[in-house]
């Protein structure tokens, strides 16, 4: 939950860093204090994919990899996109 005081950009520009592997930018203790009314909970590649999927993003399943655990490490989107084949990945 976004504190009342966030604008709209703010809140799309948060969305787009919590998703990304940058998400310790707002998720560290004496950030999210000030974005949050509580501390969100670390997503998984999983549940990054399932948010981007509810936005309308298609990813092509025959792409996946995963882990020996069968986390989800690598997919690519279905479509390339001004001729570019895009894809998420973990970043180590």
């Amino acid at each position: 939950p976004f504190k009342e005081e966030l604008g709209r950009a703010d809140r799309d520009n948060v969305i787009d860093v919590y998703i990304s592997d940058e998400c310790d930018d707002v998720l560290a203790d004496g950030a999210w204090q000030g974005i949050f009314t509580s501390q969100p909970e670390r997503l998984t590649r999983e549940e990054k994919k399932a948010y981007l999927a509810k936005q309308g993003i298609e990813f092509n399943e025959e792409t996946a990899k995963y882990d020996q655990k069968g986390n989800l490490k690598v997919i690519y989107l279905k479509d390339e996109i001004c001729g570019f084949a895009i894809h998420i990945v973990e970043k180590k």
